[in-house]
């Protein structure tokens, strides 16, 4: 993808979940480790981007995992590496950038959260915290840091 990226003097062009997300500036934080010529296409999410890109709009995307692997499961796309210092313990079949080709590249993680609006009834914010708490209680819940 580099190689193609840095030989087609129009760029070779990438899907992100829209601008200034961490997955647009994990590509532009790519694009300036490598000298890739990448040309950026917001989406407005995850989920229209990996339509387009099995649909062959779109050569390239980068989206959430979760988005992506029952695609990459079902081979309907193919996974070129995830950002990261170790493979994901969601995917761990996935390279991570560096070992696939672009050393010591892992940059800082990011930071999602689960909002809702101001005016939500305390009851429901209660209860939506005690449910997301069971389910991160599971053991077969994906490893999540604290602050």
């Amino acid at each position: 993808m580099i190689e193609r990226a840095k030989a087609l003097p129009q760029g070779l062009t990438y899907g992100s979940t829209g601008v200034n997300t961490g997955q647009h500036l994990t590509m532009e934080l790519l694009k300036q480790a490598t000298g890739a010529n990448l040309v950026h296409v917001p989406y407005r999410g995850s989920a229209p981007a990996v339509v387009d890109l099995i649909g062959g709009q779109i050569p390239v995307a980068v989206v959430d995992i979760t988005s992506a692997y029952p695609h990459i499961v079902a081979g309907r796309l193919r996974a070129l590496g995830m950002p990261g210092v170790k493979r994901s313990a969601a995917a761990p079949e996935i390279p991570t950038i560096a070992e696939a080709g672009v050393p010591d590249f892992a940059p800082g993680a990011g930071w999602l959260g689960l909002f809702a609006p101001a005016a939500t009834p305390a009851r429901v914010i209660e209860r939506l915290s005690r449910d997301v708490g069971e389910v991160l209680a599971l053991p077969q819940a994906l490893p999540v840091s604290k602050p």
